[in-house]
């Protein structure tokens, strides 16, 4: 045994004499993965004399490189391989630094490897021979992958489980002080969405170091053999940087690929598979391990694609048939994962060996062109989204914008939310107005005052509103135009949830009398026509968006008609229902109302009528005080509505209002640009 230390980390380790290589060959350490020479043999001691010292050799002569010719050059620390002209070869030994590393090394034209000779002339009037194909070695078999890849397993399985066990045991530590540290922070900060979002970052950002330490381990353990636990977690977080950004490119590029309609994706991931193997096992990092990795699959994919999917099928079976075993079976499945990283490892080193010694491209435009590649993806998607749903997505993004600041709430047909044997956390709501009972006559008399117009552009009177051409919003496909309503504050208004005023729109007319509103547009059936109100300044205002057909424009669009409809309840009457009163037929204001049942924060209701006379169904805690509402969901079979209705805290008992009609008023209008 020969005990070798590393003169760059000084890191020793005894190795058999007879692994040595022989002649000028060097080694590479395990730990820094820099290249030395070995140490000479030491000859054993003897009686005799030692003979005299031989006469030194006669330097040897240069030989001639033939004209023309490249020579590849080699360095020593990193691998890097360059062909270089023969006439840029000096004639004496000399001293050279690598570009890659900017390691000096020897450089001889002795030991020059000419790698592009000049071809013989033809003889005159004969075409030129063409140069032999490169020999194209198959790759290990399949049925030898699995028999090599078991042996390694056999030898390595301590080593590779001891890696991941007291990897985990010492990434518990750092764990376990972010999250103190997150707790004495919380505890300062209660509530601050600031410290909550920092910390999931934070602890993102640590799971991610910690998960690409370990794997970065793993691999140098299965890459070298002749790594121990130990030296492999250093080696893993001497390399974690490296790891991490390996991992970023290939995520960023293969997603992006997968967004260009999967394919690219797919050849993606096959293309730069090696590339954490080729970071442990040759130290190129980054784009270059990515690169390499592609240029080893080429005339290889459909061989390496065949072994990767043929272990992922006998791995996925074994899998299966542990999970079968109680307790030890998913254990032992756990030992999978080592064993398929020996058999990429095997791919890995296969390939290497058939490429020989590799020449490719690896220069900014190259790097620059897959990286181009995953962002393509990521530009794609929010593109097509655009050119597929145009306008549409507009519209929707202004509609739930009207939504969020509107002070009515917002009933969808979506199932309610929440587990109806568990109460939601209590959140307070507002009380229900208080109705006043007017006759058609009296809401009449309140119509008659009109609001003040607009301070600034044209304002058109129509019954109790104003009405007001907005902006136009300019595109190509869907245009739309909006139009601002003002109103008085009307009695029991607030009691409609936005179902009071609707706007109809007749025609949108240009200069010719061509009608460009799109009745057809989703954005135009009966829910989008009403207009739901914010105060502003003692008065009410809202938007009526009127979307239009393709082409239309801000300078052909002269003339916009239609009607305002007014609706208000008549006949209101209000009734309070305590769970005592469930399953009971309940008479209000001509109408039917059951209670089903309340369960903690759901409610689920009855009601045989039309159901735009329902309009208020509110819900209280045991103090009395009203719960906000968290969604709702109704299906409607005749004249037979049933309603469940979540609120947030525990429900105690119910308010209702119902009219027993609703009044109508109809003003047509005509508004010029």
């Amino acid at each position: 045994m020969v005990k070798i230390t590393c003169p760059h980390c000084q890191f020793s380790k005894a190795v058999a004499s007879e692994k040595l290589p022989k002649g000028s060959g060097r080694i590479r350490c395990p730990k820094c993965r820099e290249f030395f020479a070995p140490p000479k043999p030491v000859a054993p001691p003897h009686d005799k004399p030692s003979p005299p010292p031989p006469s030194p050799p006669a330097e040897k002569a240069a030989p001639a490189l033939p004209a023309g010719s490249a020579v590849r050059v080699s360095c020593p620390h990193c691998g890097l391989q360059k062909n270089v002209p023969a006439d840029k070869i000096p004639p004496d030994v000399s001293r050279v630094r690598c570009q890659k590393c900017g390691q000096m090394f020897d450089l001889a034209r002795h030991s020059a490897i000419v790698t592009a000779p000049p071809a013989a002339e033809p003889p005159p009037g004969q075409a030129p021979v063409p140069p032999a194909p490169a020999r194209h070695r198959e790759l290990i078999g399949i049925g030898d992958l699995f028999t090599r890849s078991w042996e390694i397993f056999r030898r390595r399985i301590a080593t590779l489980v001891g890696v991941n066990l007291l990897g985990a045991i010492l990434a518990l530590i750092p764990l376990f002080a972010f999250s103190q540290a997150g707790d004495q922070l919380a505890a300062a900060f209660p509530g601050s969405p600031l410290v909550a979002a920092s910390g999931t970052l934070l602890g993102a950002l640590l799971g991610a170091a910690v998960f690409a330490w370990l794997g970065a381990a793993v691999l140098y353990a299965v890459v070298d053999e002749d790594l121990g636990v130990r030296e492999a977690l250093g080696m893993g977080l001497q390399r974690i940087g490296a790891f991490i950004w390996l991992f970023a490119l290939l995520m960023f590029i293969v997603t992006g690929g997968y967004f260009l309609l999967i394919i690219p994706g797919m050849l993606f991931s096959l293309w730069f598979f090696f590339a954490p193997y080729i970071l442990a096992g040759e130290d190129l990092r980054g784009m270059e391990a990515l690169i390499k990795s592609r240029e080893y699959l080429r005339g290889y994919g459909p061989a390496v694609l065949g072994r990767l999917l043929l272990l992922g099928l006998v791995t996925s079976a074994v899998s299966m048939l542990l999970g079968l075993i109680p307790i030890i079976g998913p254990l032992l499945a756990l030992l999978l994962m080592p064993f398929t990283l020996i058999f990429y490892n095997l791919i890995y080193q296969d390939l290497r060996d058939a490429k020989g010694s590799l020449s490719y491209a690896c220069s900014r435009q190259e790097k620059a062109k897959w990286l181009g590649a995953g962002a393509l993806g990521f530009v794609a998607v929010p593109l097509i989204a655009l050119a597929i749903g145009g306008s549409s997505l507009i519209g929707s993004a202004y509609f739930m914008g009207a939504m969020m600041i509107s002070d009515q709430p917002v009933i969808t047909m979506a199932p309610a939310l929440g587990n109806p044997d568990e109460p939601l956390p209590e959140q307070l709501g507002e009380e229900v107005p208080t109705p006043q009972k007017l006759s058609r006559a009296e809401y009449r008399a309140r119509l008659a005052t009109p609001p003040p117009a607009f301070a600034e552009g044209p304002t058109t009177f129509s019954g109790p509103a104003a009405l007001q051409l907005d902006h136009f919003w300019e595109d190509p496909q869907a245009p739309h135009l909006w139009l601002k309503v003002r109103s008085l504050p009307l009695p029991n208004l607030d009691l409609m949830d936005g179902k009071a005023f609707k706007v109809t729109i007749a025609r949108a007319l240009d200069a010719s009398g061509r009608d460009h509103y799109d009745r057809e547009n989703g954005f135009e059936k009966e829910f989008f026509q009403q207009v739901n109100f914010s105060p502003a300044e003692e008065v009410l205002e809202g938007i009526r968006d009127i979307h239009l057909m393709a082409g239309a424009t801000h300078n052909n669009l002269t003339r916009v008609e239609g009607n305002l409809e007014l609706s208000l309840p008549e006949g209101l009457e209000v009734r309070e229902i305590g769970p005592e009163m469930t399953d009971r037929e309940l008479a209000i204001a001509g109408k039917t109302l059951v209670l089903k049942g309340i369960q903690e924060s759901s409610v689920l209701v009855e009601f045989r009528g039309n159901y735009d006379h329902l309009l208020k169904l509110a819900a209280y805690n045991a103090q009395g005080q009203p719960l906000s509402g968290a969604g709702s969901s109704w299906s409607t079979q005749g004249e037979v509505t049933t309603l469940n209705k979540m609120f947030s805290g525990q429900v105690a008992s119910l308010k209702v209002v119902v009219a027993a009609d609703l009044a109508h008023w109809s003003y047509p209008f005509t508004l010029e640009r």
